[in-house]
């Protein structure tokens, strides 16, 4: 299969797909909006955990008002013979005043232990009075090489682009797509990892 910078075309084609809106609503905006201003820390949520969650309430006997999931498992509580923890992953953004530059910043802990650290720089566009689309470059650094998590299972560059919108004065609501560029070629996880949270801005 053919490649770029060492990554399948799939994979390419899969992040080109989750970049197309950001572009779109970018060349839609004809005025030159505000956006939205401030700083936010929040919860991230992995769409692999709500495919799951969604697999689960598609499931038959889960529209009798009992689904096979609660909001506990966003945290993936352990059961009594698990070994993985409680895992927490979370995300945030630091407005630098008078600037398109965003410094933003992931982590994800497993019962309260950092596990993994992605620091990145975007670049911010105004696409309305309350949201933005953003597109950067971070690096993450894993404390375990080679132990999967949401961010990498090891050092490396990654390349993101999302969008972000206010809902009310304090709180917010994102989402993101991160491309690995260090993937080991027989890693069977998908480079590109979609994840939506939400987080209080301040």
């Amino acid at each position: 299969m053919k490649s770029v910078l060492g990554l399948p075309f799939p994979s390419l084609i899969c992040f080109g797909l989750a970049i197309a809106p950001s572009i779109l609503l970018a060349q839609s905006a004809s005025a030159q909006p505000q956006g939205m201003q401030g700083s936010y820390v929040g919860v991230t949520v992995d769409s692999s955990k709500t495919n799951e969650m969604l697999q689960s309430f598609m499931e038959p006997g889960t529209w009798d008002g009992s689904p096979t999931w609660s909001p506990s498992e966003l945290w993936q509580e352990p059961t009594d013979n698990s070994n993985v923890g409680i895992e927490n992953q979370f995300q945030g953004r630091l407005d630098l005043p008078n600037s398109k530059i965003s410094a933003r910043g992931s982590v994800f802990l497993v019962d309260k232990e950092v596990k993994a650290v992605m620091p990145m720089l975007s670049y911010d566009l105004a696409v309305s009075g309350n949201t933005n689309v953003y597109a950067g470059a971070g690096y993450t650094f894993v404390k375990t090489p080679e132990q999967a998590t949401p961010l990498g299972d090891r050092n490396g560059i990654v390349l993101t682009t999302g969008v972000e919108a206010a809902v009310s004065d304090g709180i917010v609501i994102y989402g993101d797509a991160k491309l690995r560029l260090n993937r080991d070629r027989a890693d069977t996880n998908p480079p590109v990892r979609v994840q939506v949270g939400a987080g209080y801005r301040f």
